[in-house]
């Protein structure tokens, strides 16, 4: 600023930068700005991290594309980051009713689609032995359920046996969202895979 009189002496120079100085600042990237994004990039992100319809089969209307999840006893939000479609195998997942708000927390190492199929076969069946159709026989009819992949489990070697890996990671999401108490339909979380998982890394 102190110079800036120098710089208008030339008629070239002041028809270029006019009668008064203009000043624009470069905000350098940290650390709020690599993890928190615009409104566009978190609706991108919100796609890329949720569970998809695969298009291709006809328990595409069963998915729940949200990739979070507030509570409905403890009012907690949860947010997921695995994406996911019918086709994805080796998961835990969610299970919403739509009317109550109840859920469900289970796991599957089949394809997710085929997981899907089996709730709906027990319900329209009107088993036992099944939780969620337990829960419409109880409450009507009305009381639907949608489906959604709260984390795909990678196959890997650290971890040891893939289908002992995917009961503990439900256990713990089992745990975590409370799935046991209130209006969770689950059972209570067993810690038999954890055992298991532990001894097999020793």
């Amino acid at each position: 600023m102190k110079n800036w009189s120098i710089l208008t002496v030339d008629s070239d120079i002041n028809s270029l930068l006019g009668t008064k100085p203009s000043f624009l600042y470069k905000n350098e990237k940290n650390l709020k700005r690599l993890l928190c994004h615009g409104k566009n990039a978190e609706t991108h992100k919100d796609k890329e991290y949720s569970t998809q319809p695969c298009g291709k089969c006809k328990f595409c209307s069963y998915i729940n594309t949200s990739n979070k999840c507030v509570h409905p006893d403890t009012g907690q939000e949860f947010i997921f980051t695995s994406a996911a479609t019918c086709m994805t195998s080796h998961v835990v997942y969610l299970a919403d009713c739509q009317c109550c708000h109840s859920f469900y927390v289970g796991k599957t190492n089949s394809v997710f689609k085929d997981c899907i199929r089996e709730h709906l076969y027990n319900i329209r069946t009107k088993s036992e032995h099944n939780a969620l159709s337990k829960h419409v026989m109880q409450e009507g009819e009305t009381h639907k359920f949608k489906f959604r992949v709260i984390e795909v489990i990678v196959p890997s070697i650290r971890e040891g046996d893939i289908r002992n890996f995917t009961e503990n990671r439900e256990a713990r999401w089992i745990i975590a969202f409370r799935a046991d108490k209130g209006r969770g339909l689950s059972e209570r979380a067993s810690i038999k895979p954890y055992l298991k998982n532990r001894k097999m890394k020793k």
